[in-house]
């Protein structure tokens, strides 16, 4: 969780210590990475979504 948390807010200091938690806690490479892509989608879904605002449906 924490990972996520620190990929979301403050990527630039993310370094080797992280990925070697994640392979502590028995994640191999392609799990390591398959779980940046996640975080990072979704962080930038959500920021996306933040800037367009709430959609507007209009009634006919």
């Amino acid at each position: 969780m924490q990972f996520a948390i620190d990929l979301t807010l403050a990527p630039a200091s993310l370094n080797a210590s992280y990925i070697r938690t994640l392979r502590d806690q028995g994640l191999d490479d392609a799990q390591v990475l398959d779980l940046i892509h996640a975080i990072s989608i979704f962080a930038w879904a959500n920021r996306l979504m933040l800037n367009l605002g709430e959609p507007v449906f209009t009634v006919p």
